[in-house]
């Protein structure tokens, strides 16, 4: 694999006394540093921002990308959970999952089998499954296949598939293929991890046994979180310079929530981190950082950028679901089939599929840096809770215009901050013209404020979180840099990177995935060409969007596998050696198979 995983194990102080693991992993242009608190891509270990991005640059992205959700009890209680390096409202959340009854398995953190990190590869699940395949298979011959014998990788023999149900705990946790269909995971019989992309990093947290005694803070959601980071091994600029994170929330309490909204509380740290800018791009879900000189300097973060300028978008892909109503939700605009508050499933034909986007953008400055006490850090819960809206500490309203705050009363009330021409539906201030005077739109440089600091909240909601529900927050984080487009602004490159990812999503994943039911090539509506090929081959499916291929040799043994994007998929073969192969094709629990001649 052209970019393989590598880890680095470091162990960091929890707050509360306990050893939490926290991890840095490499994903194609990324190296970058998470843990198990709620917060991403700090390096606590040195107090240094944990996103390094390009590779071995010593240029760092973000400091850190901190989960908070809140929502609102049937009794009009504000229930809150959110981290800021484990302090102000502390750490709130810590490795495990939470039982059915939405208590927390008293055991130490550190001696938790969940105080951990898994990681798997689409490679490692070929390999898997060739050698299965290939025992079950009398004419195979295993010992020819693989001479050298065959070892289960650690990852997939301890994955969390499933719970101790006798304990209280639900059956089935992390996803996996039942190779056997017996309903027990088992790597030793064939079954295997599930999951998106070519590379995967998975991990299980709540909220509920590992918040610290602050009277500010308040007992939680009881929410169970499965985390899962992943990327793609694939030629082309937007996927090599890109890591995408799925967030499933289950809400495991016995309360209603109403009113709940999800965010990611960016710090971003673009090099030199005192000269940033940031802005939000609707029509996207996405909000970014850029640099605020034609020269990024160095600083104790890195050597900096230079005059190779840089920026660093975070796009919500596929937002947590709307409330059912029984209907299929139509977009803001035929226009524009995905839209601020709206991503996936708006106006597909199916009811109840729609997915929220970017319902709100706000920056809150470093103390001093703003000019009103109300913009400052969020210290409780409902302070947090407010800037999910797109309000002040105070309760105002963001508004459209400078710094977003307005003390005249004449400024319209606004949900994005700094769009730029990027709202062309005036989605920010409720489809009304807000009549702004710059050609160049509402931006933040535009303001003439002084760059600095930047932190930028991206929050996706309203949505009702039932005892039992499950919902899911899928984003990514994409960079891009002026080298990488010559001639073409920074900007419209993160734009164009940005399009490129759109239905790179980890759609929902089944927690079992079982033996799958053979079915004709025309079934599927499935072509292959050019065949022969020698560099590429597309694969299509007329009747599936969303699939998974596995190239065998004729030994049986799979030598590529991975996602299908969409109806046609460009694989590249070229480095495969000339002769016969098989293309297996699975979507929605069918499967065919057609031959493929590489010449």
């Amino acid at each position: 694999m052209r970019h393989f995983l590598s880890l680095i194990f470091f162990f960091l102080m929890f707050s509360c006394g306990a050893q939490i693991v926290s991890e840095q992993f490499e994903f194609n242009n990324f190296r970058w540093s998470t843990s198990l608190k709620g917060i991403m891509f700090t390096d606590e270990e040195n107090g240094l921002p944990g996103m390094e991005v390009p590779i071995n640059s010593g240029n760092h992205a973000v400091f850190s990308a901190n989960y908070w959700i809140g929502g609102i009890t049937q009794d009009d209680t504000l229930r809150f959970s959110g981290s800021h390096f484990c302090n102000v409202v502390g750490c709130q959340f810590g490795p495990g999952p939470l039982r059915l009854d939405g208590s927390f398995d008293e055991v130490e953190a550190e001696d938790s089998p969940y105080n951990r990190f898994w990681e798997v590869n689409a490679e490692q699940v070929a390999e898997h499954l060739a050698y299965f395949d290939c025992l079950n298979n009398p004419g195979c011959g295993v010992e020819i296949a693989f001479p050298e014998g065959y070892e289960v990788p650690a990852d997939f023999l301890d994955w969390p598939a499933m719970g101790d149900d006798e304990d209280g705990f639900a059956t089935y946790l992390a996803p996996f293929y039942d190779y056997n269909g017996d309903g027990v995971y088992d790597a030793n019989d064939g079954d295997h991890p599930v999951f998106c992309g070519d590379m995967a990093v998975y991990a299980i947290v709540n909220d509920v046994g590992f918040r610290p005694d602050n009277s500010n803070v308040g007992p939680g959601l009881g929410i169970e979180m499965h985390q899962m980071f992943y990327a793609y091994d694939e030629p082309g600029d937007a996927l090599f310079n890109s890591v995408l994170v799925q967030q499933k929330i289950i809400n495991r309490s016995s309360d209603t929530y109403s009113d709940v909204y999800m965010a990611m509380a960016n710090e971003f740290d673009l090099g030199n981190p005192v000269d940033d800018y940031v802005g939000t791009d609707v029509e996207r879900s996405m909000v970014y950082v850029y640099n605020g000189s034609s020269f990024d300097e160095g600083s104790a973060s890195g050597p900096g950028y230079g005059d190779d300028l840089p920026m660093l978008g975070m796009r919500i892909l596929a937002g947590p679901f709307k409330d059912a109503n029984g209907e299929d939700d139509a977009p803001l605009s035929p226009n524009y089939e995905r839209y601020g508050n709206q991503t996936s499933g708006w106006g597909d034909g199916v009811a109840d599929n729609e997915r929220l986007g970017l319902s709100s953008s706000i920056y809150y400055p470093f103390s001093g840096q703003g000019p009103f006490a109300a913009q400052g850090f969020p210290a409780i819960p409902v302070e947090h809770y407010d800037y999910m809206q797109a309000l002040w500490k105070d309760g105002t309203p963001l508004s459209y215009g400078s710094w977003g705050y307005d003390t005249t009363g004449t400024a319209p009330a606004a949900k994005y901050i700094w769009p730029g021409v990027s709202d062309p539906l005036f989605a920010a201030t409720d489809f009304i013209d807000p009549d702004y005077p710059d050609s160049d739109g509402w931006g933040e440089e535009a303001s003439e404020n002084p760059p600095g600091f930047r932190r930028m909240l991206a929050s996706s909601g309203p949505f009702t979180f039932a005892p039992g529900d499950e919902q899911y927050f899928d984003f990514a984080y994409i960079f891009a840099r002026d080298s990488h487009e010559p001639g073409t602004d920074v900007f419209e490159t993160l734009q164009t990177y940005a399009d490129a990812i759109v239905g790179m999503e980890c759609h929902p994943l089944p927690q079992i995935t079982v033996s799958v039911r053979d079915v004709s090539p025309e079934a599927l509506g499935l072509r292959l060409y050019p065949n022969p090929a020698n560099d590429a081959v597309t694969l299509e499916s007329l009747s599936h969007s969303a699939g998974r291929y596995t190239v065998f040799d004729l030994m049986g043994k799979a030598v590529m596998q991975a996602n299908t994007r969409g109806t046609r998929t460009e694989i590249s073969v070229g480095h495969l050696p000339k002769g016969m192969y098989l293309i297996r094709y699975e979507a929605e629990g069918e499967a065919a198979v057609k031959k493929l001649v590489i010449d």
